[in-house]
């Protein structure tokens, strides 16, 4: 069985100066983070859960989370928020901020 990813809405204006969080959506297993072709991509500064922060070069980008070859039936990378009546966050996967000038992300999930 082939799973296609679930794309998130574009996340536009990504800026150099503020961090915008990139959260989980559905119940993923792999993740793709890219700059969007709608705006020259610039690369992207990406702190991660653990406090580490990460450069990728357009040339580095996707950025990806989990076990491409696990999709469908590998751990869950990604949890959303409220799931099943729970009260509780969605998983933060990362914050993400602009290398440059300002860009667009775009997000992929796969379950």
């Amino acid at each position: 069985m082939s799973f296609g990813p679930i794309v998130q809405p574009l996340v536009s204006g990504v800026s150099s100066g503020t961090n915008v969080p990139i959260t989980a959506n559905i119940f993923a297993s792999y993740v793709e983070i890219a700059e969007d072709d709608s705006a020259t991509p610039v690369g992207l500064i990406v702190t991660w859960p653990n406090g580490s922060v990460s450069e990728y070069a357009p040339s580095r980008q996707p950025i990806t989370i989990g076990d491409k070859y696990h999709i469908g039936r590998g751990p869950f990378e990604g949890v959303p928020a409220n799931y099943n009546g729970a009260k509780g966050s969605a998983t933060q996967y990362c914050q993400v901020k602009s290398a440059g000038a300002n860009t667009n992300v775009r997000v992929s999930e796969w379950p």
